[in-house]
């Protein structure tokens, strides 16, 4: 086996340190994912205060017509803003963060492929391989976005079990990835009627014909 040389090299040490050297490269797109969101929520709390204000000016004696247009104003310019400022340069920077770290883990990961042996690759299944190279590395992307992106929300907590037994985002994205890289991982039994065997011719007495 040889290493194949890189202009930068990832911080393998631990999982959470290998994440954050290839995150920490790109830190001005986590710094406008972080001004757009942080201002989005700003101006998101000043909208109630101008609805009330507006309010206020429509029950006033005698109703107050320019405290109120002032108010509707103010309301549609913190929209516009947030919907065509904030939350789009929030939503672009996630994106192209998630992307970027996919590309690189990516490009990581093919040149530490190239320089394994033939032993290796005759060791591990190519379908294995390429499932960690699309799949797996895919999921990198989706932690970013939108995983930090969710509005800025945990939509899920607690413990690897407890979260299976809930049955909701968390078990949808074990299940359809992870759970078959399960040391305690069984394929299910097939039926007679189930799978294959259905494809099977029968024979007269009944039961399905084996190969």
């Amino acid at each position: 086996e040889f290493t194949v040389k890189q202009q930068w090299q990832s911080d393998r040490r631990s999982p959470a340190r290998w994440i954050f050297s290839h995150t920490w490269r790109h830190w001005w797109i986590i710094l406008a994912m972080l001004i757009g969101a942080l201002g989005n929520a700003l101006l998101a709390a000043i909208s109630p205060l101008q609805t009330g204000r507006a309010f206020d000016a429509i029950i006033a004696t005698p109703p107050d017509l320019k405290t109120l247009g002032n108010a509707a104003l103010i309301i549609a310019l913190i929209e516009l803003g947030r919907g065509l400022i904030l939350q789009l340069a929030r939503n672009i920077a996630a994106e192209t963060l998630g992307q970027r770290l996919e590309r690189d883990i990516r490009a990581e990961l093919y040149a530490n492929l190239i320089g394994k042996s033939m032993g290796f690759h005759d060791a591990h299944p190519t379908g294995d391989l390429m499932a960690r190279a699309t799949n797996d590395v895919r999921e990198i992307n989706f932690m970013f976005n939108p995983g930090l992106n969710k509005e800025g929300t945990i939509i899920e907590e607690g413990s690897h079990e407890s979260l299976l037994a809930r049955g909701g985002h968390y078990a949808e994205l074990y299940n359809t990835y992870f759970r078959h890289q399960s040391p305690d991982y069984r394929p299910p039994a097939l039926d007679e009627d189930d799978g294959y065997l259905m494809l099977l011719p029968r024979r007269r007495g009944g039961s399905p014909a084996t190969a």
